[in-house]
């Protein structure tokens, strides 16, 4: 893979087409310079909330806003929150209404608290396939929070979130090959561009790193 410049994505909030157009315009003007510089919803798609808590007759619009905002930043994929006791809740009856329209296709997940562990998700699981259709990819938390002070109780939580860049890089190498996965970067624990430059740079030729939308067809392809 070319380590130069490689796919990466930002979470913007949708508000800042309302609230401040001129500044997103910049953004989506550097990406087209940059060429690998993508951008998905923020957690958790319309709003910062918990939509998998929401009545079934309150998310059925937000629903609609959340494809509508990424039918307008030309994005497939949102960051989503949830708690720990209401991912079962949500994989059941919230992330599959996406299914019918298919405009949103990756979800990537972030849990609350973020160092207790989904029990939703079996340990090796990478992602899951949600919908009639099957088209909805819902990506297991894993989150990389820098390589600085340990935040995160490792008693709670099998992976490391406060880890170097090395061992970052090594933990990714030894996935088996044919693993669709991805990393959720977040900077209260230290980490920084410079860190992700320095993973990536690590990584081994097999390790592709790919768009939102490239990751969620490979997820739906490999079933």
């Amino acid at each position: 893979m070319d380590q130069r410049c490689f796919p990466l994505l930002w979470s913007i909030s949708p508000a800042i087409a309302r609230v401040a157009p001129d500044m997103l315009n910049w953004y989506y003007n550097q990406s087209y310079l940059t060429k690998s510089d993508y951008f998905v919803l923020p957690p958790s798609g319309d709003l910062y909330s918990y939509p998998s808590m929401m009545e079934n007759d309150d998310q059925g619009p937000y629903v609609a806003n959340t494809e509508q905002d990424c039918v307008l930043y030309n994005t497939s994929g949102t960051v989503a929150w949830d708690f720990v006791g209401t991912w079962g809740k949500g994989i059941k009856n919230y992330y599959p209404r996406y299914s019918a329209k298919g405009i949103v296709s990756a979800f990537f997940a972030v849990n609350v608290p973020f160092f207790a562990p989904v029990a939703a998700f079996g340990l090796h699981e990478k992602y899951k396939l949600l919908g009639e259709h099957k088209n909805v990819v819902l990506f297991r938390p894993r989150e990389w929070r820098g390589g600085g002070t340990s935040i995160t109780p490792k008693i709670l939580h099998p992976e490391p979130q406060e880890i170097d860049a090395k061992g970052m890089a090594e933990e990714i190498n030894g996935y088996p090959k044919g693993t669709v996965s991805h990393l959720y970067v977040t900077s209260d624990g230290g980490a920084s561009l410079d860190l992700i430059y320095d993973m990536v740079e690590q990584l081994e030729e097999h390790v592709t790193l790919v768009t939102a939308q490239q990751l969620a067809r490979m997820a739906t392809q490999r079933g």
